[in-house]
């Protein structure tokens, strides 16, 4: 067995062949006795092997594990490539959405300016418009009026009559409401209930009625029949005064509850020269 020994690293081997391999393929036996290795294969992992047969035996263990290891490598930076790549491009999308986004707003904004300039302005002139309808009326000759039956006669004393002798103190407790329909009643009808005064245009309150020379007159928001009936002589008065009757009883005694209840409605109609909205709306809906 001593003569199995290597000399130089004190190595023991079982033959003499594998002692004779051991001095010629060794690099650290060769090394430590001095001899020269004219020869080296390298691995790509920085292995030297002195034979080519050891190199090859050692790249069937190193090589597998080295290509595995770069490919995780490599994937791994290949994933943290594409992450910021794709953060790159987002970023561009989202600014570039963004800006479309912003710049969409600021047109629609825009947009609903002007169109509310332009609803305005229509609107103002439409009130301009029906201002001068209703301060300069046009008159059309009717000509199939065949009696006088038809002809709405707004004079003082057909109108005093009315608020006098026709109008009853329940019509004044509904206010202008109660008003237009009794209006409407004594004076815009004939006696067979024929209508004299008509709304043509019931969304912008536009009526018609003929005049005493037979002509066809538009009343844009009832103008000239409020007019003619808030000018009647002691208008306010008679007004007022058939509001009393409903919470006065014939001694003169007035009924509390009643008074809280009615007394702001004659009012209501007082003030018909001043606003007659109520009252146009309903002979937009009984004159229609």
């Amino acid at each position: 067995m001593d003569e199995n020994i290597c000399k130089s690293c004190q190595k023991i081997f079982k033959t003499k062949y594998t002692l004779k391999s051991h001095l010629e393929r060794n690099k650290k036996c060769m090394e430590i006795r001095g001899v020269e290795i004219k020869t080296e294969f390298d691995c790509i992992c920085g292995h030297l092997s002195v034979q080519l047969s050891n190199l090859s035996k050692h790249q069937k263990t190193c090589i597998p594990y080295i290509t595995s290891s770069l490919k995780k490598e490599y994937e791994k930076e290949y994933e943290i490539k594409k992450k910021e790549i794709e953060k790159k491009i987002e970023k561009k999308i989202e600014g570039k959405y963004r800006q479309k986004i912003e710049e969409l707003t600021k047109k629609l904004e825009e947009f609903r300016e002007n169109m509310i300039l332009k609803l305005e302005t229509k609107l103002d002139k439409c009130e301009i418009a029906i201002q001068k309808m209703a301060e300069n009326p046009k008159t059309v000759t009717h000509n199939n009026i065949n009696s006088n039956n038809y002809v709405l006669d707004l004079d003082q004393h057909t109108i005093s009559n009315f608020l006098k002798n026709n109008l009853k103190p329940e019509d004044v407790g509904q206010g202008q409401i109660g008003f237009a329909k009794a209006v409407k009643r004594d004076l815009l009808v004939t006696e067979s209930g024929e209508p004299k005064y008509k709304c043509t245009d019931p969304s912008r309150h536009i009526y018609e009625f003929v005049n005493k020379e037979g002509d066809v007159v538009k009343d844009v928001k009832s103008i000239k029949l409020t007019n003619a009936l808030v000018s009647c002589p002691k208008f306010d008065e008679i007004i007022l005064k058939k509001g009393e009757e409903i919470w006065t009883d014939k001694n003169g005694k007035v009924d509390d509850e009643k008074f809280h209840h009615f007394s702001e409605k004659p009012m209501e109609i007082t003030l018909l020269g001043v606003d007659n909205t109520k009252f146009r709306n309903v002979l937009s809906s009984i004159t229609s």
